[in-house]
């Protein structure tokens, strides 16, 4: 999972471990992945399944993966806010999947395996109700300290600004994310939703700990700001000497 990754492999605690680190930071892999270039798009690709199980429902059982992608996007949020438009998923899901076209569809295609389905839809439904708030809150608690000891870092060692880059950039991106899923999921369902209107996420937390999150992105975005000039001339100096060199030997040898 997202925190599990996040968390127990303290992924943006490389940032006080210089030996596990390549130059420029970011370059070295966990799990075979890009991960810091990654993993601050997590937000926006959830909400893009939540888009695609929308507006193609038959996903769920047409591909072998369906359901496993359907269960992730109800676990990941339950309202999203992309270009000027608000959408409450679960809700949009619910209505989908009490249409009995929909219903005949899916027992047809599986052989009577809607029953199942649905089973597996609620209980992701309700584990996002019951689970992600506390989940979310602890992700945000992780942000904080982690930025905290950035912004520690760096002001001891500002040199480290641009090799670190990447982990910067990813921890802020990331705190901006949980700010605004916090936001959005403290408000309630729309009252004309009346099967839904009573429905909220349990153990999102206070709004002291949010502010607490955009205080520590804010100064750590200032000082990273504060560093812009060196690291403008740490990523020259890299792309000059290391990737330069690996870039002429590249043309050289494709030339014969």
């Amino acid at each position: 999972s997202a925190n599990s990754l996040l968390l127990e492999e303290d992924l943006l605690g490389l940032a006080s471990k210089q030996d596990a680190l390549e130059c420029p930071a970011g370059l070295s892999c966990i799990r075979d992945e890009w991960t810091y270039y990654h993993f601050p798009l997590l937000s926006k690709m959830t909400t893009w399944m939540s888009y695609c199980f929308i507006t193609c429902p038959s996903l769920a059982y047409k591909h072998p993966k369906g359901m496993q992608g359907l269960e992730a996007a109800l676990k990941a949020e339950w309202v999203s806010e992309r270009t000027n438009t608000q959408l409450w998923t679960h809700i949009e899901l619910y209505k989908i999947w009490h249409e009995k076209p929909f219903i005949a569809e899916f027992d047809a295609a599986t052989n009577k395996g809607f029953k199942n389905a649905k089973a597996k839809h609620k209980e992701a439904v309700d584990w996002f109700l019951n689970k992600a708030g506390e989940e979310h809150r602890l992700r945000r608690q992780y942000l904080k300290e982690r930025m905290d000891k950035m912004t520690s870092l760096l002001s001891d060692c500002p040199g480290l600004a641009a090799p670190q880059l990447h982990l910067i950039l990813a921890a802020m991106a990331m705190a901006k994310d949980e700010v605004l899923w916090y936001w959005r999921h403290k408000a309630p369902p729309p009252k004309e939703e009346k099967k839904h209107s009573k429905m909220k996420v349990e153990g999102l937390g206070g709004d002291h700990e949010v502010v607490s999150l955009v205080a520590a992105t804010l100064s750590l975005r200032r000082l990273a700001c504060k560093h812009a000039e060196c690291v403008g001339e740490y990523y020259q100096k890299y792309l000059q000497d290391v990737m330069g060199p690996l870039l002429e030997a590249a043309v050289t040898a494709a030339s014969f």
